[in-house]
C-alpha cells in the first residue's frame, strides 16, 4: 500500500509540472524561464530534503560530492 501512494504522489507531481509548463507557455513565458524556475525549485527542495539527511555530506566528504555532482550535470550537456 506504501508504494501505491508513493507512485501516485509522484504521478501527481509529474502530471503537475506538464500542466504547468503548458499553463506558462499559454502565458506567453519564455520555456528557458519556465525550465530554470522548475529546476530552481527542485534544488530548493532538495536542499531542504538533503539538510535533513546530513550522513551523507559526513565531514570531508561535502565537497567531492559537490565537485562530482557538477561534472556530472556538465558531462551531460
Amino acid at each position: 500500500m506504501r508504494n501505491l501512494v508513493r507512485f501516485g504522489v509522484m504521478s501527481l507531481i509529474w502530471g503537475l509540472i506538464w500542466a504547468a509548463i503548458k499553463f506558462g507557455l499559454d502565458a506567453g513565458a519564455p520555456p528557458f524561464l519556465l525550465a530554470g524556475l522548475r529546476y530552481l525549485l527542485t534544488a530548493a527542495f532538495l536542499l531542504i530534503v538533503v539538510r535533513d539527511l546530513r550522513s551523507a555530506f559526513a565531514e570531508g566528504r561535502s565537497g567531492r560530492i559537490i565537485v562530482s555532482a557538477l561534472l556530472s550535470i556538465r558531462s551531460s550537456d
